[in-house]
């Protein structure tokens, strides 16, 4: 596991119908597995993490190439905002 190579997700966000849900598209596009991918919301001005977020999915893993959709739960009306994924071999 320590001799991974780091990974950078792509990552979409787009709204849904709903008021205070968004979908979120993450992909591996490297050749190593990403490992314990955790995905947080962040504001866009301060950083500051934004909570309550509910995320459809926690801690997962992404082989190469594979991608998912998680739906994201936010307060009404929540500052720009950024997704930034945090994991064992992700780069930052």
């Amino acid at each position: 596991m320590n001799e991974l190579n780091e990974i950078t997700p792509d990552i979409s966000v787009r709204k849904t119908g709903k008021r205070d849900q968004w979908i979120i598209e993450i992909k591996n596009p490297g050749k190593t597995i990403a490992a314990a991918i955790k995905l947080n919301a962040r504001d866009k001005n301060t950083k500051a993490f934004i909570l309550p977020a509910f995320f459809s999915d926690g801690y997962f893993n992404l082989l190469p190439g594979e991608n998912r959709k998680i739906e994201l739960c936010l307060p009404d009306n929540p500052p720009s905002f950024d997704i930034v994924a945090e994991g064992y071999n992700i780069k930052n």
